[in-house]
């Protein structure tokens, strides 16, 4: 089937940059130099970074996925978990009761593929390959590596914020003490936006394109938390850092492997001193 013109005519990276742009020019008016460059101009440096590698080193052609039993359904019903996500985690910073939404919506894709009789493929559930731990690796080392450096020379904050030594001691030791915790987390969240929610967009958009919409949707899932800490001007511009959503995407688009989108997640994922 041909593409909709729009999808012939703009490149993915293009409009992720236009994206990530629009909320650099933002947070520069509206939250000052530190922010900005700190927020969007490191960012992208990392995204560019690590996607070079992912792509350079990661296979050109696609992972084999196992075909969608319904896909107007099954994406239809991750809507409508996404939808129960968001809405708990704006219930959780209310001071409200919210872990019965959060756990429906996290627990819904899994249900769903369950009651559907996926198999192994569609989970990802395989061992990963060398080339891909050692792409894993190196996409690790650089998000530590670069948002240190990035970290120690750009402006400081203007809203504040923990960095440095500090930050990087106190999210290792929450990470020691939390382990089982945080690779449930991981794991239910990366089901839940790259496993489920990312195919079922493939099935109607252009599989480049299912990255950047799960991206987005992924990234405007942490808005309840951003309008807890941050202005709202600042806090909708942060929705635009497409970096963690477009990385995981792509590994799971190349890769299909679930175990290698958990260690993403878990140190890839935070930025060390920025």
């Amino acid at each position: 089937m041909k593409e909709p013109g729009f999808f012939n005519n703009y490149d993915s990276s293009v409009v992720i940059g236009i994206l990530m742009a629009i909320g650099l020019v933002v947070t520069l008016i509206t939250a000052g130099p530190g922010e900005a460059t700190r927020s969007f101009l490191a960012e992208a440096i990392i995204l560019a970074a690590t996607f070079a590698v992912a792509r350079q080193y990661l296979p050109w052609k696609d992972a084999p996925k196992e075909r969608l039993k319904g896909p107007r359904r099954e994406l239809i019903l991750g809507l409508v978990g996404y939808g129960l996500l968001v809405f708990g985690a704006a219930e959780s910073f209310r001071g409200n009761i919210s872990w019965p939404w959060l756990l429906g919506a996290m627990l819904l894709p899994v249900i769903a593929m369950v009651s559907a009789g996926y198999g192994t493929r569609a989970w990802g559930l395989r061992m990963p390959k060398p080339a891909e731990i050692g792409v894993l690796a190196v996409v690790i080392l650089l998000v530590y590596v670069l948002s240190r450096g990035l970290g120690a020379i750009l402006p400081p904050r203007e809203l504040g914020g923990a960095a440095g030594e500090n930050a990087i001691a106190n999210a290792l030791a929450f990470i020691g003490n939390n382990a089982v915790v945080l690779v449930a987390a991981a794991a239910l969240v990366e089901i839940f936006f790259r496993v489920y929610l990312q195919p079922r967009l493939a099935a109607y958009l252009p599989g480049r394109w299912a990255v950047v919409v799960q991206s987005v949707l992924y990234s405007a899932s942490f808005l309840p938390l951003y309008v807890n800490r941050y202005p709202i001007t600042y806090a909708a511009a942060l929705v635009l850092v497409l970096t963690n959503g477009v990385l995981g995407g792509y590994f799971w688009r190349k890769t299909g492997n679930l175990w290698l989108l958990i260690l993403l997640h878990l140190f890839a994922f935070g930025r060390y001193g920025l």
